[in-house]
């Protein structure tokens, strides 16, 4: 019987793995099999690094298929020779929270920073089944998506059409022209129960379309999605074992509107609906009290977890809630010197930012609120993920960058093209371990999403024989990102990371990202064909004449 070209490499892959297993699991070396086999690509000399089983030594790496068929101290034989003497060879970097990525050059700055799978489980996207359908065989890094409640209440509560409504491309500019009609209503109307129902149906069709989970901005709804309306969103999700990744209500440090309040709420929900959570950038002023709450929950065996980045700025558009003067000043003081308009390339006063929110809401801005002493802190939490939010590739006129423009160009958050080159920069300068880097760039990530059962997820995040080739090579000693908030630096990429494959393709060449090359993966789960999502209904003599879900 003459065995194909792919049964053979699972058979090698197999014989690797099994011998990886019978002995010392630090380094997988197989006597017979991978002695002969001429691997695809060979990773050869480099300080192989994985948190699942601590494995911590230089190793060669041999790559089969778009996988990982031998990790071994034996010399191995490869069409394609990767000389990482000197490097770290880490699993690749997966960014659950990056709405840059929805473009081709907002995932062209991703991979330079080492990112191999991109996906914006905050905000999410519309008409799931297209949004996959969009980059299928035709994107360079892996990629992902949750459903977007805002966009759902956006189509009931202000008349979108559900087709005009893609992803973070879309959103500055719906929250733009929502609002002149004089009210918001996706961010401000409170839901009648039909009202509810309409959202959580577009929310489940998403769900059963493979879409990861559900994306809450909740922070930036807070008057109108209530405590119930966020109660049965997560139960959506729930229902099928999926996540909600939320950006939780509120900025404000002191009662009654702690942001760690906020938090509690949709941890509560977690924990009563036994469901995944995703707490979106909690780096804010009560991060330590949210840290402690984080960890006590998976202690209880929750699978809940939080993103940090390594900035003390935040962007958004100068329309959302926190930039109303009054509620700033409450919150951060005075706005001088605090907001940046990167399309500028100067801070704001006062009376321009109320202009803007009048003429312009959907405009982007860069708003500095922390402190930068506790940068490094974050990077060192146990249990986190670095995100790098990053967002939306435009130029100072607001035109989306094409794949092909100058980095220069670029006027956004510097945090889009440097969140994971300046991790590895501060933790080289702060001594904090390499192991450490790879769990929060990588592998928690994964292994919480591998949790809430995707399959996608379970081969990534780990360099070990048998998982998926994403695979991020960087030099300890020189890598650093190289954008700031000047004009034309603003999406510099990093440098100091030479490699990148996704799937077992060299997608990042010698620091130059290849043009046409195209092995980026859907991380979806299946399609559903039946809904689990039940109407709500106001029954009971106390709600009969209530007019909204209690």
């Amino acid at each position: 019987m003459k065995l194909s070209k792919r049964a053979l490499a699972f058979i090698t892959i197999l014989a690797v793995y099994l011998s990886a297993c019978s002995g010392d699991n630090q380094s997988s070396v197989a006597a017979g099999p991978e002695a002969k086999t001429t691997f695809d690509i060979v990773i050869a000399n480099g300080r192989v690094i994985d948190p699942e089983t601590d494995l911590d030594a230089i190793r060669n790496v041999g790559i089969k298929d778009g996988v990982i068929a031998a990790i071994s101290t034996e010399v191995l034989s490869g069409e394609r020779l990767i000389d990482a003497s000197e490097h770290i060879v880490s699993p690749g970097f997966v960014d659950t929270h990056n709405h840059g990525a929805v473009t081709p050059h907002g995932g062209k700055l991703s991979l330079r920073g080492g990112v191999t799978t991109a996906m914006d489980l905050e905000a999410g996207s519309m008409n799931i089944a297209d949004w996959y359908a969009e980059r299928d065989g035709k994107w360079q890094l892996n990629f992902g998506t949750t459903i977007a409640q805002e966009f759902a209440r956006a189509i009931v509560l202000d008349g979108f059409e559900q087709k005009s409504l893609r992803d973070m491309r879309d959103f500055f500019q719906m929250r733009g022209t929502a609002g002149q009609d004089g009210e918001s209503s996706w961010s401000t109307h409170i839901s009648t129960v039909d009202e509810l129902n309409q959202t959580l149906t577009i929310l489940d069709l998403g769900l059963m379309e493979g879409a990861i989970g559900i994306g809450s901005l909740l922070g930036y709804a807070s008057k109108g999605i209530t405590t119930r309306e966020m109660y049965e969103t997560q139960k959506v999700a729930a229902n099928y074992g999926r996540l909600t990744a939320a950006h939780v209500r509120y900025l404000e440090t002191s009662p009654p509107k702690e942001n760690s309040m906020a938090g509690a709420e949709i941890m509560n929900n977690a924990f009563v609906l036994n469901a995944p959570l995703l707490y979106c950038h909690f780096n804010v002023d009560n991060w330590p009290l949210v840290q402690e709450l984080l960890v006590g929950a998976r202690k209880r065996g929750l699978n809940v977890w939080g993103e940090v980045y390594p900035y003390t700025s935040g962007s958004s558009n100068i329309g959302a809630d926190f930039y109303e003067p009054a509620q700033w000043k409450a919150t951060f003081g005075s706005f001088e010197n605090k907001i940046l308009d990167p399309q500028q390339g100067r801070y704001l006063t006062e009376e321009e930012i109320v202009q803007m929110r009048k003429d312009d809401p959907g405009h982007t801005v860069v708003a500095f609120v922390r402190p930068e002493e506790w940068v490094v802190p974050w990077l060192q939490l146990p249990g986190v993920t670095v995100a790098g939010d990053a967002m939306l590739p435009i130029d100072k006129a607001g035109r989306l960058l094409n794949w092909q423009d100058d980095y220069a160009l670029g006027a956004f958050h510097p945090r889009t093209s440097g969140t994971q080159a300046k991790t590895l920069r501060l933790a080289r300068e702060n001594n904090i371990s390499w192991m450490q880097m790879a769990s929060i760039l990588s592998y928690n990530a994964a292994k919480h999403l591998g949790d809430a059962g995707l399959k996608s997820m379970q081969v990534r995040g780990r360099m070990q024989v048998g998982m998926v080739a994403d695979i991020t090579v960087f030099n300890p000693e020189t890598v650093t990102d190289n954008s700031d908030y000047a004009e034309g630096k603003n999406g510099l990429p990093a440098t100091g990371i030479p490699y990148v494959l996704v799937s077992g393709v060299v997608v990042v060449d010698d620091s130059r990202v290849l043009e046409g090359v195209m092995p980026g993966q859907p991380i979806r789960y299946p399609v559903v064909n039946k809904s689990k999502f039940v109407q709500l209904k106001n029954e009971g003599p106390w709600v009969e004449t209530a007019k909204y879900p209690h």
